[in-house]
């Protein structure tokens, strides 16, 4: 199925879509393919109908791509402070009170990959999916680094640039995240730990040997 969507040309959300799947055992959500979602047009907000046959005749007046919310994030920066979704952790004891902290996800490892992906993406499309006029400009709606660190933001300017980065501000030689294997902490996704020395892993995620 994939395969046939590339070939086909880019992908929009008006021909497949991602969503969560159904949860495993341990509640664990991959992601998994689903149809599109079609535009609608709200006519309720102009207060008219709109003539018959109008897609056919409507002429864009711009033709934007949006890119937002890509969080590029420099995970093994000192800067973070993953400790702090403990407090938000089931077992907290002051959960009810904090609520949601976000300040650990275990995506994080991939935000480069992401970004470049969606870039990638708009690159690729060459007409609107809707009227097919051409794309006349792209806009960042914010949110494109996570720590507002200035590597970050490089590393962004030049994904969006079609050049190459190195998703690393370590050791280019070992990981120096919390997901690395140095870290003995069961709070954390470590990919390539077993499920008895892991909790999350215990929820189903994925695991990568030798990443």
């Amino acid at each position: 199925m994939t395969a046939q969507l590339e070939a086909a040309g880019p992908v929009t959300t008006a021909r497949q879509r991602l969503v969560p799947g159904e949860a495993g055992a341990g509640g664990y959500r991959g992601l998994v393919a689903a149809d599109g979602e079609q535009h609608v047009v709200r006519e309720g907000l102009a207060g008219a109908g709109l003539p018959s046959g109008w897609r056919r005749s409507a002429r864009p007046l711009l033709v934007i791509a949006q890119l937002s919310d890509t969080h590029v994030m420099d995970h093994q920066s000192p800067g973070r402070a993953e400790l702090l979704d403990r407090y938000s952790d089931p077992d907290s004891p002051i959960r009810g009170a904090v609520g949601i902290v976000g300040s650990y996800r275990a995506q994080e490892l991939f935000t480069y990959q992401v970004a470049e992906a969606m870039v990638r993406a708009v690159r690729e499309t060459r007409s609107a999916p809707l009227s097919g006029s051409p794309i006349d400009l792209a806009v960042v709606t914010g949110d494109a680094t996570d720590n507002c660190q200035r590597n970050e933001l490089r590393a962004y300017i030049h994904l969006l640039d079609g050049g190459r980065v190195r998703p690393d501000s370590g050791d280019p030689q070992r990981y120096e995240g919390v997901a690395g294997p140095g870290v003995e902490d069961e709070r954390y996704w470590h990919p390539t730990a077993a499920a008895r020395t892991c909790r999350r892993a215990s929820t189903g995620s994925r695991r990568y040997p030798g990443c």
